[in-house]
């Protein structure tokens, strides 16, 4: 069976799709319509999905741009408090920055990221496929190439990245 060779499951950003408040209404099973916070709702299913799925696989959560985290590159991790229920283990649970480098087994290197650099160059970069530009990046060894210009980016006062 395929499923008993998959060994971890990496989660790369817009798990929850975070957003301002918002009402909307719905139906549950018959029972009559009620008005929820789609935010919340969206953040009880994920946390359902994480606390089902990481008894049995572990799990790296790396944040999106429409998740309850910082919106600046590079981003903090998402609260384990937002990921799982009150009382979950969760020791198979990693939430990482966006960007995140980390190890697999300690003999897989993993770059992570949810993706808005390699979206960033493909907005300036036209013709250019997804695959294409994240392969650019690897290519050139920058991570974040149109940063500060077009990519929010955490300002360093005292010292220079570059």
């Amino acid at each position: 069976m395929l499923s008993s060779k998959i060994s971890r499951l990496i989660l790369c950003g817009n798990s929850v799709k975070y957003s301002r408040p918002n009402l909307k209404n719905f139906t549950f099973a018959g029972s009559k319509t009620q008005s929820v916070d789609t935010n919340e709702f969206l953040l009880k299913k994920f946390k359902r999905f994480v606390g089902n799925t990481c008894p049995f696989i572990d799990t790296d959560i790396i944040p999106g741009s429409e998740d309850p985290s910082s919106q600046v590159f590079p981003q903090r991790p998402m609260h384990k408090a937002l990921v799982l229920d009150r009382g979950s283990d969760s020791s198979t649970v990693v939430c990482h920055t966006n960007p995140c480098h980390f190890s697999i087994n300690g003999n897989i290197d993993v770059l992570g990221s949810a993706g808005q650099n390699v979206e960033d160059v493909c907005r300036y970069k036209q013709g250019v496929s997804v695959i294409d530009a994240a392969e650019y990046l690897l290519k050139i060894s920058h991570i974040a190439p149109s940063a500060p210009d077009t990519l929010c980016i955490i300002s360093y006062f005292f010292c220079s990245n570059y």
